[in-house]
Order: structure tokens, then C-alpha cells, then sequence
């Protein structure tokens, strides 16, 4: 793992500068002597290297730089510089074993959606998609339920039972409740040493009596997403 891929810099329209920390969740600003030192906080206290910053930056701001980055550091553990070395990362069989332990799996069985929120991720997405946006096949799901059913099953799990969940996602999952009709219509006939809760996604506008008798008729529980400014496929 490279430690470079949980630190991300940016900046915003006005020019200022930001290093988001994905180690501890923070978001610093920065200028930038600081996001240097933050790429090469192994050489922080080296002679040479302060030299080197000296020839470009004022004496007074290089140590305000090394004060505030060393703080970061050691005080928040920021850019994990000790941790990175602490961490204990799985082999391939202690993460099998894990594996075995899966909880919950989600199906994002369709990319479409019925809305436009302005606050969803995906809208964004969706406007730079060039392809049509595609609903999960019958032989993806079934493949998926079959790998969860045979974790559920090992009997390398430990996991105690009723933590199996088994959530639809999209898009507007009940855009393809074809598909979800047969999942669970599959499971059903499927043996298994624990109990699953079902799990959906949706902004819950589609909803008729059919959905919803199949909802009750399976507990599906519902986390509906709202928001008050949206518009249709076609831009109402």
C-alpha cells in the first residue's frame, strides 16, 4: 500500500490549498511549504533539507511550515508516518478467514434512476456517461447471492448469527424490482445457517401496491432519500 494514496491535495476555485488526510478523516490547508513537508515528512528535521527550503522561502515561514506539519504529525497522527509502519496487514489466509465474516452485501442492481437530485453523487455521473446506463444481470446477482450464501455457510465464520443483511442499491433499485423479485424468490429456496435482513435504497416515488406487498411480504426495511430540489429525467 502505497501511503501516497490516503493523502490528497486540492485546491479551491480561489486558490487556496488544501491536503485531505483519509488516515484521520481531516482536511488541513496548506501552503506550499507544507505540502512538500508533507510528502517528505521522513526528511522533516534533516539539515540538508532545510537548506535546500531556504533558498526559496523565508527562514520565518519554513518554520512556521515544520511546526505546523510536526503537530499534525504527532499530535492529530496525520499522513500516518508511524502508523503506516504499525499497521499489521493481512496474509492472503487471514484475510480468506475474514472474508468469511461478511456481513453485509449490497447489489446496485440498476445504474437508472428516475430523478435528478442535485445533491446526489451520481448526478454528476450520469451527465458524463457517453454509454447507456445498465441494470444487473439475472447471472451477475446470482453469482453474488451464491459467493454471500457460501460465506454465510463456512464454517470458518465466527460472525454471530443475525448480522446477514442484504441490501438493493442503485440508481432507483426499484426501477428493476424484476430482478429483486427474483433474488429474493431465489434466496428463498436457498438453505443458509442464519436469518438475512433485506435492505433498499430508494426515493420511494415508484412505490405502488405491488412493491409495496412485496416489501412487507419479505420485511424489506426502506432508508428513502429525500430531497426538495430535484427534477424529472427530463430536466422538470
Amino acid at each position: 500500500m502505497d501511503k501516497h494514496l490516503l493523502i490528497h491535495k486540492f485546491k479551491t476555485k480561489n486558490g487556496n490549498q488544501y491536503v485531505y488526510d483519509a488516515w484521520t478523516n481531516n482536511t488541513y490547508a496548506v501552503n506550499d511549504i507544507e505540502i512538500f513537508l508533507i510528502e517528505n515528512y521522513s526528511l522533516l528535521h534533516n539539515p540538508e533539507f532545510k537548506k535546500g527550503l531556504k533558498n526559496k522561502y523565508p527562514n520565518y515561514d519554513i518554520d512556521n511550515s515544520i511546526k505546523e506539519v510536526s503537530s499534525w504529525i504527532n499530535v492529530d497522527n496525520a499522513f500516518i508516518p508511524k502508523n503506516f509502519q504499525l499497521m499489521n496487514f493481512y496474509t492472503k489466509e487471514q484475510y480468506c478467514k475474514e472474508v468469511n465474516n461478511l456481513g453485509q452485501m449490497i447489489l446496485e442492481v440498476t445504474e437508472r434512476c428516475n430523478l435528478i437530485c442535485k445533491y446526489c453523487y451520481r448526478n454528476e455521473f450520469t451527465k458524463k456517461r457517453t454509454s447507456p446506463l445498465k441494470d444487473m444481470e439475472w447471472e451477475i446477482a446470482k453469482k453474488s447471492i451464491d459467493y454471500y450464501i457460501n460465506k454465510i455457510n463456512s464454517p470458518d465464520r465466527t460472525k454471530v448469527k443475525g448480522f446477514a443483511s442484504l441490501s438493493f442499491y442503485g440508481g432507483e433499485p426499484l426501477l428493476n424490482i424484476k430482478l429483486i423479485k427474483k433474488c429474493l424468490n431465489y434466496i428463498n429456496n436457498l438453505d443458509f445457517d442464519d436469518s438475512i435482513t433485506y435492505h433498499i435504497t430508494t426515493n420511494g416515488t415508484i412505490i405502488n401496491k405491488e412493491i409495496a406487498d412485496l416489501l412487507e411480504k419479505h420485511g424489506i426495511q426502506l432508508l428513502i432519500s429525500l430531497e426538495t430540489a430535484y427534477s424529472d429525467e427530463s430536466g422538470h
